[in-house]
């Protein structure tokens, strides 16, 4: 099992490519990888739940306009 030294290790471990990295931001660290995927997947799920609740909406407004024009 990896001790406290090891793990702070792997945490602050500078992904590649590391010239980009230090050139873009600053350095790209595991823990900054794992923070920004925790970031994008919430606001993928949160952009998903959305569209799953509006899309019925306009469905739904479109059969009614449809039906209403058709009558």
């Amino acid at each position: 099992m990896a001790g406290p030294r090891q793990a702070k290790r792997i945490i602050w471990y500078q992904l590649p490519p590391r010239g980009f990295w230090v050139w873009a931001c600053g350095g790209l660290s595991v823990f900054d990888a794992v923070i920004i995927a925790a970031w994008a997947a919430l606001n993928v799920i949160y952009v998903w739940q959305r569209v799953a609740f509006i899309v019925p909406l306009f469905k739904c407004a479109h059969r009614m306009l449809c039906h209403a024009t058709s009558s």
